[in-house]
């Protein structure tokens, strides 16, 4: 599946993805994998998530509020764009089954 600009939160997936890669432990790459499960029905390379850690969810917030000013409405704000880019993605999915399902019976 491919993320396109015109997808609210793209930019977050793209760089969770790339910090994931890395292996770097960044607000992105938490937030992708508190969606983790979402993500990889739609083909997307997420890793396991340390099971000796707290939630990434927990994880994430802590990471955010150590940056100072309002982490509760950076994580929820956070987390809406991502979910929203995640159902446009889901959208996009549908569709195109829908139309490979039409295309076989047509």
């Amino acid at each position: 599946m491919t993320i396109t600009d015109d997808l609210p939160g793209a930019e977050w997936i793209r760089q969770g993805l790339l910090d994931l890669s890395a292996e770097r432990e960044t607000p992105a790459s938490l937030a992708l994998f508190a969606a983790a499960g979402r993500l990889r029905s739609l083909g997307f390379p997420i890793p396991d998530y340390p099971k000796n850690q707290a939630e990434p969810e927990l994880v994430l917030y802590e990471a955010l509020r150590g940056q100072g000013g309002d982490a509760y409405t950076r994580y929820n704000a956070m987390r809406r764009q991502l979910d929203s880019c995640i159902e446009a993605l889901e959208g996009r999915r549908r569709r195109q089954q829908a139309l490979h399902t039409a295309h076989i019976h047509g």
